[in-house]
């Protein structure tokens, strides 16, 4: 059997280009084999929609918002403080954030919660409650009742709708008009300028509905709680006595009697008050009823401030 002849160069070739395919295959094979680097995990911000690019500009430029303690449904989610009143010490409760928005003199009483000892309580023994309960009335409600006048007596109405005296009228009247005044104070003394319009215009109506005057232990309390001769409530009450006195149905004597007894025993500037106001100086115009002179006449204002009509 005749054997076939092998060319051993054609092998040789051969055998060198199984080496070098061989070869190109490790290296490939190696390179696939290279660990990859590891691809960071995605964080929370990542996982989130984007969004357009001006939302986002504007997002960042906007600050970080801060509580709002202005809010009324805020006011009311904070701690309770106790207001202790009269000597009886009759307590109150009332929220922190609310009492403290009303005014600097409850913010600087009660400082901060933040403090190891907050300051919880606050003591009035020279307070009325009565009147504190009007200004509660008007801390949550902005408003506080309106305080009616009793009907007149007989002997004013002429009729039987009244079980009260003359006299025990002007008891009433007079201890109504306390408590509009000391009202008024607290206002005064704890910078609530809206209440002490809302107090004055009460004042004011009350005694327009009765036709009474103030007394003279009233007028002299105005004239030492307001030392500023343009205290609001001392120019109306100047105003309203002199409208009461140069009225054409009062008398020579009656007029006589109200400068002596009511304005004389009431207070000294008081009394020059009405004598400048009777004789038409250039303190006070002539005498008008001060209800005429306007809503704001008698009112509280920042500068160029005036009332909604």
């Amino acid at each position: 059997m005749v054997q076939p002849i092998i060319d051993l160069t054609l092998l040789e070739e051969s055998s060198e280009s199984n080496k070098k395919s061989t070869a190109k295959m490790v290296t490939k094979s190696a390179a696939s084999q290279k660990p990859q680097a590891k691809k960071p995990k995605p964080s929370a911000g990542d996982l989130e929609p984007k969004r357009p690019m001006k939302e986002q500009t504007s997002s960042q430029s906007t600050p970080t918002e801060e509580k709002d303690y202005t809010s009324f449904s805020s006011l009311l989610a904070s701690p309770m403080v106790i207001f202790h009143l009269g000597p009886k010490k009759k307590a109150y409760h009332i929220h922190r954030d609310l009492i403290c928005s009303t005014s600097p003199i409850f913010q600087s009483h009660f400082g901060s919660l933040e403090t190891k000892t907050p300051t919880t309580d606050m003591y009035l023994p020279d307070h009325d409650p009565k009147a504190f309960e009007l200004f509660l009335s008007f801390l949550y409600r902005k408003q506080f009742p309106e305080i009616v006048p009793p009907p007149p007596s007989p002997a004013a109405a002429n009729d039987n709708t009244s079980t009260t005296t003359p006299q025990q009228d002007k008891d009433i009247h007079g201890a109504n008009l306390s408590l509009l005044l000391t009202l008024h104070f607290m206002a005064h003394d704890w910078s609530l300028p809206l209440l002490q319009n809302l107090t004055l215009d009460h004042i004011s109506r009350y005694l327009g509905k009765t036709s009474t005057l103030f007394r003279s232990r009233q007028i002299a309390l105005i004239y030492s709680k307001l030392q500023d001769p343009k205290a609001p409530l001392r120019r109306f009450a100047v105003d309203h006595f002199v409208w009461r006195v140069m009225k054409k149905s009062v008398g020579a004597k009656a007029r006589r009697t109200y400068l002596v007894n009511r304005a004389g025993a009431a207070e000294m500037e008081f009394l020059w008050d009405v004598v400048e106001g009777v004789v038409g100086g250039k303190k006070y115009p002539v005498p008008v009823e001060p209800g005429e002179k306007g809503r704001c006449a008698y009112h509280v204002h920042d500068k160029g401030a005036r009332c909604e009509e």
